[in-house]
């Protein structure tokens, strides 16, 4: 849950494997909290939230770039319009 990684340390989250995401998985969930946990995410699922709206609050988590938020929106958010794009395809076009 977002109240258990909250409460985790960084170290924790290292032993765990986490790696150098463990500072932004704790620091995320905190944000995720403060802006109302669970309730935020749905509303964020929501139906009357543009994709654009949906990306630009995930962009405010540490660690969250415009590729991770495109993935949480498409496969978590219920946002099937988002395309999350990396570099690799940047080199293509």
């Amino acid at each position: 849950t977002a109240e258990a990684l909250a409460n985790a340390t960084e170290q924790e989250l290292r032993d765990l494997g986490f790696g150098y995401r463990a500072k932004y998985v704790v620091n995320s969930a905190a944000i995720i909290l403060g802006n109302g946990g669970r309730s935020w995410l749905e509303a964020l699922r929501g139906s009357d939230k543009s994709q654009e709206e949906v990306r630009e609050s995930l962009l405010q988590l540490p660690g969250v770039g415009p590729k991770v938020a495109d993935c949480i929106a498409l496969f978590s958010l219920d946002k099937f319009a988002c395309v999350p794009i990396d570099t690799h395809v940047w080199q293509l076009v």
